[in-house]
C-alpha cells in the first residue's frame, strides 16, 4: 500500500516521476550514443574494405576442408580477402 501513501504526498510522487523520467531519458541518450559510435564503426570498416580492392574481408578466419568426412587440412588466419574479376 506505500502506492497509496505515495498518492497522499505530491512531493514524493514528483521525486518518484522526476527520477523515472531522468532514467528513461539516460537510457535513451545512452542507447543513442551507442548506435552512432556502431554506425562509425561500420563505416571505418567498410572504407577499409574499399581500399583493399577486395568483394569480401573477413577477419579471424578459421576454416576446416573434408574430404569423405575425414579432415583433409585446416586454416587459421588473422584476416581473409577475396578478389574479384
Amino acid at each position: 500500500m506505500k502506492f497509496l501513501e505515495n498518492r497522499k504526498n505530491p512531493r514524493k510522487l514528483k521525486l518518484l516521476l522526476g527520477t523515472v523520467i531522468l532514467v528513461t531519458l539516460g537510457i535513451i541518450i545512452s542507447v543513442f550514443v551507442g548506435y552512432r559510435r556502431l554506425l562509425n564503426q561500420q563505416d571505418n570498416l567498410i572504407s577499409v574494405i574499399q581500399r583493399s580492392k577486395a568483394n569480401i574481408s573477413i577477419g579471424k578466419v578459421h576454416h576446416t576442408a573434408t574430404r569423405n568426412g575425414k579432415k583433409a587440412w585446416t586454416l587459421k588466419a588473422v584476416s581473409a580477402r577475396v578478389m574479384g574479376d
